[in-house]
This record gives C-alpha cells, sequence and structure tokens, in this order.
C-alpha cells in the first residue's frame, strides 16, 4: 500500500468515477464499528494519502512538517481537514493499531506490519500540537484507556518482533512531549535486537531511521 500502489490513481479517473470512489471512501470512514473494519478503515487511510498526495511516499526526514498539506477531496477532508476531524483520525488509528497488534483475530503479522506504518504515515500528517492535545480531548475517558491497552498489545507474549517495533514506532508518535517508562524504551531495545537476529532489521529502515531516535533521547532522559 505504502509502495506506490495507487499513486496518481484519482488523476486516472473520469470525474464522475472520481467522485464515486471519493464517496465510497467517505462511508467507510465514517464506520462507527471497528473490529472486522479496523483493517479497511487502515487501508482507506493508506488509499485516500496515496490517491491525493502520492509525493509524500518515501518522505521520511523527521523534522520534516507535513501537517500543512491542503486536501481536495471529502475523504481527505474528513480525515484531515478539521482539527476535530483529525483528533478523531488519532483516535481510529490507535484504535486499529490496537486490532492490529492484538493477535488472533485474523491479521496476518505482514498485514499489521502494513497496517501500522499507515497508521504513522497517517500521523504524520497531523499537527503536532493537535497530538499533544488528543491526550486531554475525550472527556469520556476513553482516550486515556488506549495508551494503556495499546502498551499491553505491545508487550503480549508471542508478538511478532516486526509488529512489535513498528506498535512501538506508533506509540512514540502519539506519546508526543509525554515520556514512557523505561520499560518501553527497553521493549524497543530487544525488537531491534530480534530483528537483527532474524536477518529483518533492513527491511525496516525507515521506521527505524524514524523511530530510533525518539528512543534514543527517551533511553538518555532520567525517568519519571
Amino acid at each position: 500500500m505504502l509502495n506506490g500502489a495507487c499513486q496518481g490513481l484519482i488523476e486516472l479517473l473520469p470525474l464522475d468515477v472520481r467522485e464515486l470512489f471519493d464517496k465510497k471512501l467517505c462511508q467507510i470512514l465514517s464506520s462507527n464499528s471497528l473490529g472486522k473494519n479496523a483493517m479497511p478503515l487502515l487501508w482507506c487511510f493508506g488509499i485516500v494519502i496515496l490517491a491525493e498526495h502520492p509525493e509524500l511516499v518515501g518522505k521520511s526526514d523527521a523534522s520534516s512538517d507535513f501537517s500543512t498539506v491542503e486536501w481536495a477531496t471529502s475523504s481527505g477532508r474528513k480525515i484531515f481537514g478539521t482539527a476535530s476531524g483529525c483528533l478523531k483520525t488519532v483516535t481510529l488509528a490507535c484504535l486499529t493499531v490496537i486490532w492490529a497488534t492484538k493477535g488472533g483475530v485474523g491479521v496476518s503479522d505482514d498485514e499489521a506490519v502494513e497496517g501500522i506504518r499507515i497508521a504513522v504515515r497517517t500521523l504524520q500528517l497531523i499537527d503536532q500540537q493537535l497530538l499533544e492535545q488528543w491526550h486531554s480531548s475525550d472527556s469520556s475517558g476513553m482516550v486515556k484507556n488506549l495508551i494503556p491497552k495499546l502498551l499491553e498489545k505491545i508487550q503480549r507474549s508471542g508478538i511478532n518482533p516486526a509488529v512489535q517495533l513498528e506498535a512501538l514506532h506508533f506509540l512514540a508518535m502519539i506519546l508526543g512531549s509525554k515520556q514512557p517508562h523505561q520499560d518501553v524504551v527497553a521493549l524497543y531495545a530487544a525488537a531491534l535486537t530480534n530483528l537483527a537476529h532474524l536477518g529483518d532489521a533492513n527491511s525496516f529502515g525507515e521506521s527505524i531511521a524514524l523511530s530510533f531516535p525518539i528512543f534514543a533521547v527517551w533511553y538518555l532522559l532520567p525517568n519519571t
């Protein structure tokens, strides 16, 4: 998905087909139920990004600010167009990553890895200040429970090291300035070691390049 299967797709379609395509994406994005719909929702995030802004694919500079990207499609605006929409997108991305890392729900490790990468790419397109606000954006308390749930799934017995690494990268992005417990940093180091032993580290170059500096800083900071 992130390697370009949908690049420039919208430009190749007639106007009426583009509008129908966009309408269908919006219908999926409007779904209030996740569960088995979690992975299709992630695919939709990836399709929206690739269809409208294929030039963003492969940009892995951690210092780049993608939050000023403009969106012409209804689906793009639904995900990224407003502050409230962005906050909902962060919540949905977190819920879908929890599902992808859950295990035993019919999601293969390869699907989980690709899905979490899409979730990471989605967060890269959201303003950092909104990501910081997200933690206190829900009066019901649901948002506050998502980080512990994600940590629980990341630490589950038997999780694939590749899935764990990608989920830790997502966690680092969603935490922002909030420093995690050192046990989380140790998990990241263990995931890197396991991937190196399996000979898979080279295929995770972008994820490691973006996540390693974050965890390295956390490793050097005193634990809070």
